[in-house]
């Protein structure tokens, strides 16, 4: 099952990077320097952490990778965390090849690849991580071939809990001499239905382009759907609002510029509230006859980015098909 997936399209800068992620230093977003020409991030002072929580030992992260010069001392590229506390590194040596270690890029080594990253390119990378004390995990591949593929290895540090529920992705140039760039960034688990490998994706984000089935919440100006068809968030500049619960507001979505194979779809969504009292809201797609909720998201005074995503189609509880996804309609609810 996905867990959360992000082209990096929906930011104009840090500001509204540190809305979706905890922000580790300062990153960089390059609205047009992403591997198909959109935006993606990149870690010119360090980079960005996202927790999704529960107790699950195995974990999947997939991305595109991008050296724009080689480091001049072993660089973390990403961490596989519990909490605060570091399990696995992924790093890239100053000879572009990759090499996983238990707990940070000062500990054991577990292993190594054998082919070195080049730099200018977009390469895409990725990573099964199982956290055990002799069964655990450590496989990487690079564009498609495993680089690293450790089985039946320690990769628990020392006696932090057995789970990851946090991500990092860090480095920095001024400690390593180095920049990254990160596009496409896929976390999922072992949960169907996509629950292994997935090979190498695109994450295409689309935007609002009419107004849908329902247009119970209120426009600042316009129509309902010309207030958040921003490709990234633009604040109080123009929005929907609504205070009553039960009301839903729904917009038609553009179609896919690109054909292929869907393995998900995620609605995302900046939303605050503007009082004291406790608000909540949810997602809502609506596909074919059928309308899904997501999760109960609480509202605070400021923005923040909140998202859900659907493995399958809630019409046919099947994988989803691109006639589908083109049909679709996505929105907002009122919860409390």
């Amino acid at each position: 099952m996905i867990l959360h997936m992000d082209g990096f399209e929906q930011y104009a800068n840090a500001t509204d990077l540190a809305m979706a992620y905890a922000k580790l230093g300062t990153p960089t977003i390059l609205p047009a320097s992403g591997r198909n020409g959109t935006g993606c991030i990149k870690t010119t002072s360090s980079g960005i952490e996202k927790s999704f929580g529960g107790t699950r030992d195995t974990i999947f992260c997939a991305f595109a990778f991008y050296i724009e010069a080689l480091p001049t001392s072993l660089a973390p590229v990403i961490y596989f965390k519990a909490s605060a506390s570091i399990h696995i590194s992924l790093a890239v040596r100053p000879t572009g090849i990759l090499e996983v270690r238990r707990g940070t890029t000062a500990g054991v080594l577990l292993g190594s690849g054998s082919t070195a990253l080049a730099v200018g390119v977009w390469h895409y990378l990725e990573c099964k991580i199982k956290i055990n004390d002799t069964t655990g995990i450590a496989q990487v591949k690079l564009n498609g071939v495993f680089d690293i593929d450790l089985v039946n290895v320690d990769t628990r540090e020392s006696s932090f809990a057995i789970q990851v529920d946090d991500i990092a992705i860090t480095g920095s140039l001024a400690y390593y001499g180095q920049a990254f760039r990160y596009d496409d960034l896929i976390i999922f688990d072992t949960t169907s239905p996509n629950n292994d490998f997935l090979g190498d994706l695109h994450i295409v984000t689309t935007v609002p382009d009419a107004a849908g089935d329902s247009t119970q919440w209120t426009p600042s100006a316009g129509a309902n759907y010309q207030c958040v068809d921003e490709a990234t968030p633009n604040g109080d500049t123009d929005y929907v609002y609504s205070s009553t619960p039960g009301q839903v507001d729904l917009y038609n979505i553009a179609d896919l510029p690109v054909a292929g194979t869907v393995f998900a779809v995620a609605l995302a969504s900046f939303a605050r509230k503007d009082d004291a009292a406790t608000r909540t809201m949810r997602h809502v797609l609506k596909s074919g006859a059928t309308q899904a909720e997501g999760a109960d998201k609480g509202l605070a005074t400021g923005y923040t980015m909140f998202s859900d995503v659907w493995d399958q189609d809630p019409n046919t509880s099947a994988t989803w098909a691109a006639a589908a996804v083109n049909a679709l309609q996505a929105g907002v609810k009122v919860q409390s």
